[in-house]
């Protein structure tokens, strides 16, 4: 009511397992010391700097400026809400509260962690993502913006696949060996240190590749 500018407003959530035990406060951006009215070019710079501090559960959109710019777009999946609250902070500035206000339940099932667990899925909606932001919303994101973006998603995108794919590996280990032995245990204990080399390996990779790569460009004759 404060700021009438303002598109959305959003604060900081805290978590709880399954069962309904508080895990205490969710790690994200805090850009703002007081609740504090975000003007559009100070949004840009905290995005580029600190990355996405919009929750989800704690954000209230002004609904006239969501339907104004086309709401949510269902090929973003699990990122259509976060996309839009980008979009939005960029368009008309954002209100931000440096408290936690709302509570998420941190299901091992819930659908962003699906998503993300879906390395095709995962990256089809960065694909996404990266073609609104040159074309429908280009206005909004700068060209070095975009870049900057998507390949830190891809890099984040890459190191969640190898984690990924090493957690099923010793889950999938671990059942076949309910009461480990002492050789079982020194197994395990190497697995553990050559799973560290390759994430260290797999992280020197998608750094490098990053860095001499760009993010995907949209032409007519791909879309």
């Amino acid at each position: 009511a404060r700021n009438p500018q303002a598109g959305l407003c959003s604060a900081m959530t805290l978590g709880m397992d399954e069962s309904g035990q508080q895990l205490g406060v969710r790690h994200t951006p805090v850009v703002s010391k007081s609740a504090s009215f975000l003007f559009p070019a100070r949004c840009l710079a905290l995005l580029g700097k600190h990355g996405s501090w919009f929750v989800g559960n704690t954000v209230v959109y002004r609904r006239r400026v969501l339907v104004e710019l086309g709401g949510f777009d269902p090929e973003l999946r699990s990122f259509a809400d976060g996309f839009m609250c980008q979009v939005i902070a960029l368009k008309h500035g954002a209100c931000f509260i440096p408290e936690p206000l709302g509570l998420e339940r941190m299901a091992e099932n819930r659908y962003s962690k699906t998503i993300m667990a879906d390395s095709g899925a995962a990256l089809s909606t960065v694909s996404r993502a990266t073609h609104l932001m040159q074309t429908t919303y280009r206005d909004l994101f700068p060209t070095d913006f975009v870049d900057a973006w998507s390949k830190r998603q891809r890099y984040h995108l890459g190191l969640r696949t190898v984690l990924t794919s090493q957690r099923r590996q010793v889950a999938g280990l671990r059942k076949l060996t309910p009461s480990p032995s002492s050789a079982d245990k020194i197994f395990f204990a190497l697995l553990r240190l050559t799973m560290k080399v390759e994430y260290i390996i797999s992280r020197l990779f998608l750094l490098a590749h990053i860095k001499h790569g760009s993010s995907e460009k949209v032409s007519g004759s791909e879309r």
